[in-house]
């Protein structure tokens, strides 16, 4: 049996503690995440200046459980309501600008209805390492 193998079977998910690359269409943004905990990643993420990167070369996802990140990379983490609530106000902010709040009255009022799913069990958050 692979050591891909044996490490699928070890963890619920086969992205758990893995290095992991996020590449740009067009190549001008490529990143390397570690994902510091047994949960499932975005297939498409972000860069720091807002390009859009896919994950590529799943097969060279290394699993990496006592990796320590360097300063400054960026890894994925549990979302938690501390994690996303700057991100989540920013987008309420856009639904009452865009659309005249949508379904919702009020900011807080789309806040407690927008947050459990953005919460929801093993969500991941990309944070970066200070």
């Amino acid at each position: 049996m692979k050591d891909d193998e044996k490490n699928a079977r070890k963890y619920n998910h086969g992205e758990a503690f893995c290095l992991m690359t996020y590449q740009s269409r067009d190549g001008s943004a490529r990143e390397v995440l570690w994902n510091s905990r047994d949960g499932v990643t975005p297939f498409i993420i972000s860069s720091r200046d807002g390009t859009g990167m896919e994950h590529i070369d799943w097969h060279r996802d290394k699993p990496v459980p006592d990796y320590k990140p360097p300063v400054g990379s960026r890894i994925f983490v549990d979302a938690t309501e501390e994690l996303v609530r700057p991100s989540l106000e920013k987008y309420i902010d856009r639904i009452f600008h865009d659309c005249e709040g949508g379904y919702w009255k009020t900011r807080e009022e789309a806040y407690a209805a927008l947050l459990p799913d953005w919460l929801k069990p093993g969500s991941p958050w990309i944070v970066e390492v200070l």
